[in-house]
């Protein structure tokens, strides 16, 4: 959660609009088929 929101700061801080944030694996391909982003990060 923490580094999800420090990238989340960052990203919008510079431009960037944030569409989704996901916690799981499952989410996060769920909101990638959903939303069809140009950039997608993650961390472990």
């Amino acid at each position: 959660m923490f580094m999800r929101t420090v990238i989340t700061q960052v990203l919008t801080n510079a431009g960037f609009d944030v569409v989704a944030e996901a916690e799981t694996g499952g989410q996060a391909i769920e909101m990638y088929k959903k939303h069809k982003p140009d950039l997608v990060t993650m961390t472990s």
